[in-house]
């Protein structure tokens, strides 16, 4: 998953860096490392990410919400 692909699946389901940290377990640090590109993110992680994402595209929050 490339940077760019990280940051807009965020995007899509509204989350920031530290949401998907505490959602994870994990450290901000390594978040940032992904977002940044100094660090793949794990293949089975990115597909989650990337599911996720389509997911809430797919079937998004009613209007008003």
């Amino acid at each position: 998953m490339t940077p760019e692909e990280m940051r807009k699946c965020l995007d899509a389901l509204s989350w920031s860096q530290t949401m998907l940290a505490a959602r994870l377990g994990i450290d901000e640090r390594r978040v940032s490392d992904w977002v940044q590109g100094r660090r793949d993110m794990p293949p089975n992680l990115a597909d989650w990410l990337r599911r996720s994402a389509a997911s809430l595209q797919a079937q998004p929050l009613p209007e008003g919400w």
